[in-house]
């Protein structure tokens, strides 16, 4: 699934979150994956709110709070627009990061970022479920942080590709998977044997199936990459 919300078409995520140039549709749910349909669905980190392309990422395009508002921006100005999904009767946004982004995160200092707000908040009395105590993310502008090391690199295009992680934001509808005939995700052929003489047991769960981002009119739907610097720690 984030090899096809991300557009992974150079560097794909596959098994145990390893990432290879192997491109293979077994790892983007047997649908190939398609890139950012356009530069507004891809937002280059940057704390000073420029933008640029991905080939011309650098070690100062690390990801910030100001980058997921203007990606929230973005997404309720977007035409389609990124509509949010519904929580609890609250309308939210998901965006997902990669551990490294999320170290960028955390570790930020400067007034107004995530550490600075965590603290505000310890002052203000949240202490027991503080994300600085518990290792959550939190919600920052509607918008839930999720953290997931499948996340893959950017293009191959990138000067040292493997030091940058395309984080993603989604909205309702980002993506569908659909099913062979009277399959489903509770609905799988399922097979038991025993091996061994009976002292191992092996289980084959199967079904046909496919996963694709949406694309309408050319563009994404709702999906925007976030690219940003985020080398292994």
């Amino acid at each position: 699934m984030f090899n096809q919300l991300a557009g992974a078409t150079t560097y794909q995520t596959q098994a145990n979150a390893a990432q290879s140039l192997t491109i293979s549709t077994l790892f983007s749910g047997n649908q190939a994956a398609i890139a950012p349909t356009a530069t507004t669905n891809l937002i280059i980190c940057d704390q000073n709110g420029g933008n640029t392309t991905e080939a011309s990422l650098s070690a100062t395009f690390i990801m910030n709070l100001k980058d997921i508002d203007r990606v929230v921006a973005k997404a309720k100005t977007a035409t389609p627009a990124v509509r949010p999904l519904s929580v609890n009767g609250d309308k939210m946004y998901v965006l997902f990061v990669h551990p490294n982004q999320t170290y960028q995160l955390r570790t930020n200092t400067n007034t107004g970022q995530w550490n600075d707000i965590m603290k505000a908040q310890f002052q203000g009395g949240r202490i027991a479920d503080n994300p600085i105590i518990t290792g959550m993310i939190g919600i920052y502008n509607n918008t839930v942080i999720v953290e997931d090391a499948r996340i893959p690199y950017v293009a191959s295009s990138v000067t040292a590709p493997t030091t940058y992680r395309r984080a993603v934001f989604c909205g309702a509808q980002a993506a569908a998977i659909g099913f062979g005939r009277g399959g489903g995700s509770d609905n799988m052929t399922w097979v038991e044997e025993l091996f061994d003489y009976g002292n191992q047991l092996g289980v084959s769960a199967g079904a046909i199936f496919g996963i694709k981002k949406l694309v309408f009119n050319s563009a994404d739907f709702g999906t925007i990459v976030m690219s940003s610097y985020a080398p292994n720690l």
